[in-house]
Formats: C-alpha cells, sequence, structure tokens
C-alpha cells in the first residue's frame, strides 16, 4: 500500500516532465510530511525501487546526484486537469 501511496503522491510533485529529485530524505518530506514520525528514508527507498521494478519510474543520476523520472508522463493531460480545475 505505501508504494501505491507514494507513486500516487509523486505525481502531485514532479515538474512538467515527469521529473524530481530521488533523494529519499527529500522524497520522505515531500510526500510524508504528517507521517515523518512513521516513514523512514528506507521506507521510501523500497517505494522507489519497487516503482522502478512496476515500470512507473527510472531512476538515474545527473552530475552524481539522484533523479527520477515518472515514465509515460502526460504533461498534457496534467495541464488539461490544471485548466479544469482552474475553470478554463
Amino acid at each position: 500500500w505505501m508504494s501505491q501511496v507514494f507513486y500516487d503522491w509523486l505525481l502531485t510533485i514532479v515538474d512538467d516532465f515527469g521529473r524530481y529529485d530521488a533523494r529519499p530524505a527529500l522524497l520522505r518530506s515531500e510526500i510524508f510530511p504528517m507521517l515523518s514520525d512513521l516513514v523512514r528514508e528506507a521506507d521510501v527507498s523500497r517505494c522507489l525501487a519497487a516503482c522502478e521494478r512496476a515500470g512507473l519510474i527510472r531512476l538515474y543520476k545527473h552530475d552524481g546526484k539522484p533523479y527520477l523520472e515518472v515514465l509515460n508522463f502526460k504533461q498534457r493531460l496534467r495541464a488539461k486537469l490544471h485548466g479544469d480545475i482552474c475553470g478554463r
């Protein structure tokens, strides 16, 4: 269940290209801010690995820093949803 919640909430913080910093400490604070006493960095690392195994994300490094990319991320769908929410 945690990996599912992680992935769902991850979609709300990635940039317009589906990319984000993949440091577990940062992801933990962004995705589970109210559960920091229950969710450990190791849990986030397991969620990242589970999402990668499921083909939902790609983990990579750039200049030695870890990043992730949501695969098959549909920016236009996200923009459409944002427009619907904003009444456009």
